[in-house]
């Protein structure tokens, strides 16, 4: 681009220092069309630009709703075996004349979908003779014991789940409680009652 110094042509006029008098600057109609030019190609790569970024953000919108809808397909597809097993003992349970078969069968296909499971991060919260942990445990109710120092979980009703370190459901436990006085009466001494 011209600097406009060398296109505004000498008119002798100079304003006088310290004149109030506005200063005209004379440019050529050539540099003026260049620069409307260079304003237009430059509007031009913007709009290109915004565009550009606009389709980029719809494109990773895409790729991450595919993401999200296909991110279990993995653990689906190592949890058909499983399926095909369920299926099958239920099978063989409809024609069973023992249990113990089935029995037998179910206990293979629990390991089964537990190892399934635990390589796809899923581990169980340990909660049995556990001191209560109220970040991993629910308590779901308390027990009078004398065998088990307060806040110990005695009984687990339900089984808690960890995915790969994050809490998915807390284990639903009983936690033993220490008698308070006068409720000696209804003490349980040890596991068994």
């Amino acid at each position: 681009m011209k600097s406009p110094d060398a296109s505004v042509p000498d008119s002798g006029a100079q304003a006088t220092e310290g004149s109030n008098e506005p200063q005209y600057i004379l440019v050529s109609r050539s540099w003026l069309e260049q620069l409307e030019k260079e304003k237009d190609q430059l509007k031009d790569r913007l709009l290109r630009a915004l565009a550009e970024w606009d389709n980029a953000r719809k494109r990773l919108d895409r790729e991450r709703e595919e993401i999200t809808r296909y991110a279990n397909q993995e653990l689906f597809h190592s949890l058909l075996p499983v399926i095909d097993n369920l299926e099958r003992a239920v099978e063989a349970a409809q024609q069973a004349t023992s249990l113990q078969p089935v029995a037998e069968g179910l206990r293979m296909v629990w390991k089964q979908l537990q190892s399934v499971l635990e390589e796809a991060g899923l581990q169980p919260v340990e909660a049995l003779g556990k001191p209560f942990d109220p970040f991993q445990h629910e308590a779901l109710g308390e027990e009078i014991r004398l065998d088990h120092p307060e806040g110990t979980v005695i009984s687990q009703l339900r089984k808690g789940y960890m995915l790969r370190g994050k809490l998915l459901r807390p284990a639903g436990v009983v936690v033993a409680k220490s008698p308070e006085e006068g409720e000696g009466s209804n003490v349980r001494k040890d596991a068994e009652g």
